[in-house]
This record gives structure tokens, sequence and C-alpha cells, in this order.
């Protein structure tokens, strides 16, 4: 049976995967949810970066307004 990619057989037949996978061989909540985890922590950093971006060419915008070089 697959979890999360890895072979649950697997880690059960190999004593020693248990302490590199102690998750894994837990059965616990995390194989199911790290991927949704690390895709939101994703999403937030991405999101904060276009924001950011959005804000400096605001700004960028708008002092090259108070400057006079307006585009066009």
């Amino acid at each position: 049976m697959l979890i999360s990619g890895v072979n649950r057989d697997y880690v059960e037949r190999m004593p020693y995967m248990a302490s590199v996978f102690p998750v894994l061989a837990a059965r616990t909540w995390l194989p199911q949810q790290a991927e949704f985890l690390a895709l939101g922590t994703c999403i937030a950093i991405y999101g904060a970066i276009f924001l950011m971006w959005i804000l400096i060419a605001v700004w960028v915008y708008r002092d090259a307004k108070e400057r006079g070089m307006e585009a066009g």
C-alpha cells in the first residue's frame, strides 16, 4: 500500500526504515497532510512576493510621475 509515494510494506519489512521515516512508520497524519502544508506555504510565499512586486511597481510609477517622467 502506498502512502505519499512510500511503500508501507517496505517500511515494515525493513526495521531500520522506522528510524529514517518515523512519521511514515507511525502512520500519523503527516504523510497525508504534508503535501497540502507545503502547497499552502508556497502559495503564501508567492502571494507575498507578488504583493511586494505590485507595491514596488506602484512606488516606482508614483516616483516617476513626481519627477515628470511619465511614459507616453
